[in-house]
């Protein structure tokens, strides 16, 4: 009210009324307002000059919620690629909320299954080789989403050769005769 004025004197009072029952009598005056609060208000200021007179002026406006604004989705692999069978470990830690906080963690996976929570890990075999994606959707507390996609790379392992390895007994004798051959200790490393 650092405008109100009088012709004649100076102004001895200042008295406001919220259209919601609040008043203040000071020249300026703060209301605070929170979630909850939106509508119509009429804010009256009602100036006393030092002879008693008084004048009153009324300014209307709009309180409006706030709108929430999404999460933002973010994650991190490690490792972004390798040969099957291997682990990523996976990292939501970074994903926010501006005006808010995350509620929830959701992870989908193109290869099959799902996980929950600010971190997961995700078990990649041979049946997953080529190009995995990987889904988080964030949720914040206003119920808003983000959702995040990264890939990871699968590489077939690489076959490694057979060992062949038998045994013949008798290894010598007088013909006729039989020979028992034995091939059970040949090996295969990654079969």
């Amino acid at each position: 009210a650092t405008d109100a004025a009088d012709r004649d004197g100076r102004i001895t009072d200042c008295e406001w009324e919220l259209s919601d029952g609040r008043r203040c009598n000071q020249a300026s005056a703060e209301v605070d307002f929170r979630e909850g609060d939106a509508g119509s208000y009429t804010a009256t200021l009602t100036v006393t000059d030092d002879d008693g007179a008084e004048d009153t002026d009324r300014v209307q406006f709009e309180l409006t919620e706030p709108q929430n604004e999404p999460p933002n989705a973010e994650f991190s692999i490690s490792p972004q690629s390798g040969t099957a069978p291997f682990t990523a470990t996976l990292d939501a830690g970074a994903s926010n909320d501006p005006d808010g906080s995350i509620r929830a963690y959701s992870w989908a996976f193109s290869t099959g299954g799902s996980a929950k929570g600010e971190r997961a890990s995700k078990r990649f075999t041979e049946a997953d080789v080529g190009r995995a994606i990987i889904q988080l959707t964030v949720t914040d507390n206003d119920g808003a989403e983000d959702v995040q996609r990264k890939s990871v790379t699968v590489r077939k392992p690489q076959n490694e050769s057979p060992n062949a390895d038998f045994t013949i007994s008798p290894q010598s004798g007088t013909a006729p005769f039989t020979a028992t051959l034995d091939a059970s200790a040949s090996s295969d490393p990654d079969g």
